[in-house]
């Protein structure tokens, strides 16, 4: 006679449990730099609680000319950049992480698509 050993655990999870950070931790800008001509610069970096304040963050430094750190351009005209939501939940004293990505364009996309395709924005 055998003995099933093998026992379950069920473990409900509200959503409330779960706990999001989000931050944009790689991008690029393209700007238009004094003397003419076409640029791109990094993006800086940004962390928030909500998705929508990050996004407002990101926004407010794009419209103050300063989402790539003041390196020089004219005016900025793009920007892309990918946020991360980082989602993370305890369960019997251990902590589960993952994070999902996804990229976020402002101003004008079409410029900002034509750098991509042009291979002017490149990755490492």
């Amino acid at each position: 006679m055998t003995k099933n050993t093998n026992t379950q655990t069920s473990i409900l999870l509200n959503p409330s449990d779960i706990k999001h950070s989000f931050s944009s931790a790689r991008g690029v800008v393209v700007g238009k730099m004094y003397g003419g001509g076409l640029g791109c610069y990094a993006a800086r970096n940004f962390t928030a609680d909500s998705i929508e304040e990050l996004k407002a963050k990101i926004q407010k430094a794009f419209d103050l000319g300063s989402l790539d750190s003041g390196f020089g351009f004219e005016k900025l005209l793009a920007a892309g950049v990918v946020i991360e939501d980082k989602a993370s939940v305890n369960i019997v004293d251990q902590q589960f992480t993952s994070s999902t990505f996804s990229n976020y364009i402002i101003g004008d996309v079409d410029l900002f698509q034509e750098q991509l395709d042009c291979g002017v924005i490149l990755e490492d």
